[in-house]
């Protein structure tokens, strides 16, 4: 019996994208190829989750687990906070784009998770936020420019229009850092060893298979880390 999986294939990529070997020596195992055009992580994501998908019924996927043991957090089971860590990790996908009116849309959206990221988290998990949120603070802002909107900057992996939109951009990046380190235990649990790439390829080659909760957390929390740090694999 098949039903529908939600945001991404858990068999395999979107309709049409592929996955090729990189042999040039550089960090990346691998690119997303689709009509011959090399695709990032973000559009891989947003095309998966224009597409209806189906899987399994039963899917052979990891179990996530709760937070650490002597957690202070207002959930009582693993269940229901994993259900709060998709539904922020899916609303928070719209942050990065923090250009024009995307700013205030996006620190809307972020302030509206903050209190409730506040409860789950341990005073050492804040403490733990907190250094990844200066670690953030630390980091150039850059430049370069991009067609009709001209000049854009960049500050880990979030777009904004201006310098002085940083002020705004704070407060979000604070929040994702948040979310990061709420759903660290949950990441890492899924990843169950494995760095995400080898996960992504195993998928790709049908090894292995999520349910589509836990599939959705796991692409999302990786762009959301991946805009907060930058990095874009």
């Amino acid at each position: 019996m098949l039903r529908k999986a939600g945001l991404a294939p858990i068999g395999g990529l979107p309709d049409g994208v592929s996955i090729q070997p990189c042999f040039n020596g550089g960090s990346k195992p691998f690119v997303y190829i689709k009509d011959g055009k090399t695709l990032t992580s973000q559009q891989v994501w947003e095309l998966a989750n224009s597409q209806s998908v189906y899987q399994a019924e039963d899917p052979a996927a990891p179990k996530a687990t709760a937070l650490s043991e002597g957690s202070t957090s207002t959930y009582d089971n693993s269940s229901s906070l994993n259900t709060q860590l998709n539904v922020m990790g899916n609303a928070l996908l719209l942050v990065n784009d923090c250009c024009g009116e995307n700013l205030d849309e996006s620190l809307q959206v972020a302030q509206q998770y903050e209190s409730t990221l506040n409860n789950i988290l341990t005073d050492e998990q804040k403490s733990e936020a907190e250094a990844l949120y200066n670690q953030f603070l630390d980091y150039e802002i850059t430049s370069a420019a991009d067609g009709a909107l001209g000049t854009v900057y960049y500050k880990g992996g979030f777009t904004i229009s201006s310098p002085e939109d940083v002020n705004k951009l704070n407060p979000i990046a604070s929040t994702v850092s948040k979310f990061i380190v709420a759903g660290k235990d949950r990441y890492e649990t899924l990843l169950n060893g494995r760095d995400y790439n080898t996960v992504i390829d195993e998928v790709s080659k049908k090894k292995l298979s999520f349910n589509s909760d836990d599939w959705s957390f796991l692409t999302s929390y990786k762009f959301l880390l991946d805009t907060l740090t930058g990095n874009d694999d």
